[in-house]
């Protein structure tokens, strides 16, 4: 049974979205070791986008999907005034794909190890991804099905 998008408040849908980024927290605050949390954030990321497409109608179960969203959104130009760099979404999705690398990679399989990220890196792209989920959660908001 799938539930009616239009009955659902936008807030609800970023739940998971939400629980995703608790749980990175917890992970990067339980162990230095990144790789949980990295994961945790690409999720978290991922799934934020997949719930615009999903109030929007577009295609939201694959990663392609996912891809297609970030860049219907730019295209769109679907972003706060407070922003004034094109690509937003793009450049937001690269981050949190760079989280996605830095969970799938183990430290001693790095290539290039200087390009591997500091703490300081780690905190402020989390930072970064969290105040992105509230950009989302402000699409979604003004998305005419989900209000």
């Amino acid at each position: 049974m799938r539930l009616r998008l239009e009955a659902m408040p936008y807030q609800n849908l970023f739940h998971k979205a939400h629980k995703l980024l608790s749980a990175a927290d917890r992970a990067f605050d339980r162990d230095k070791n990144e790789r949980e949390g990295s994961r945790l954030m690409w999720e978290a990321t991922s799934e934020g986008i997949s719930v615009i497409a999903v109030s929007r109608g577009w295609p939201h179960e694959t990663i392609e999907d996912v891809i297609l969203t970030v860049r219907r959104l730019d295209e769109l130009g679907e972003q706060p005034l407070s922003y004034i760099f094109d690509n937003m979404h793009s450049t937001k999705f690269s981050l949190a794909k760079i989280f996605l690398e830095h969970a799938e990679t183990a430290d001693e399989e790095w290539e290039w190890p200087e390009f591997r990220w500091s703490e300081p890196e780690f905190r402020d792209s989390r930072k970064s991804l969290k105040l992105y989920m509230d950009i989302l959660e402000e699409l979604a908001a003004r998305d005419a099905a989900v209000r």
